[in-house]
């Protein structure tokens, strides 16, 4: 229950940065920005892809969508260093103008890595204490159900093949092995012990 909290929880907050930093995108865009070659396109882009982002992630897409969120983040804080250093594409600006878009667009962008790297740290986990706590009230050890597969309960298709003869009225008149199963060694596989 926990771990299904957290995980709502990071994908909400990828979805939020995401969508932070597409809104700001698609205001500068619309404010000055679409003038620019190359990088006028560059941010109407942006803008559309982190929002389209934001909400499948949201909705509750696949876990890949993240690492496109992460990579992307990731690729938006490298332009803004290169735009501020030695120029993109032409380009270059001073400092953190515009002011503050250009400050809350890094913040949401660094958040969208982290809560993506938490969502990466938090599906990595241990097996449930519940299972833990059955094995170790069995008296099984975790190798020892490793080496001992006998030891743990039976297989889903063994229990539901028992399941399913205790529903049906007609119980067959022969055994559900081949012939062949329960031989022994023996020179013909058609012969049974």
């Amino acid at each position: 229950m926990r771990s299904t909290v957290i995980a709502v929880a990071i994908r909400l907050a990828i979805s939020a940065s995401l969508a932070v930093s597409g809104v700001i995108h698609a205001y500068l865009y619309v404010n000055g920005y679409r003038d620019i070659p190359t990088i006028g396109p560059g941010f109407l882009g942006q803008a559309i892809v982190f929002c389209v982002l934001a909400l499948l992630i949201l909705a509750g897409g696949p876990a890949w969508l993240r690492w496109v969120a992460g990579v992307l983040s990731a690729g938006a804080l490298v332009a803004f260093a290169l735009s501020r250093t030695v120029g993109l594409f032409g380009f270059a600006e001073r400092g953190w103008n515009p002011s503050p878009q250009a400050a809350v667009s890094v913040i949401a962008e660094v958040l969208t890595v982290v809560f993506v790297a938490a969502s990466v740290l938090s599906s990595r986990t241990k097996p449930p204490l519940t299972q833990q706590r059955s094995h170790q009230a069995a008296g099984v050890t975790t190798a020892q159900s490793f080496a001992h597969p006998r030891r743990r309960s039976a297989s889903p298709i063994r229990r539901n093949r028992s399941h399913c003869e205790s529903l049906c009225p007609l119980k067959p008149t022969t055994s559900l092995k081949p012939s062949w199963a329960s031989a022994k060694w023996s020179r013909s596989p058609t012969t049974s012990p």
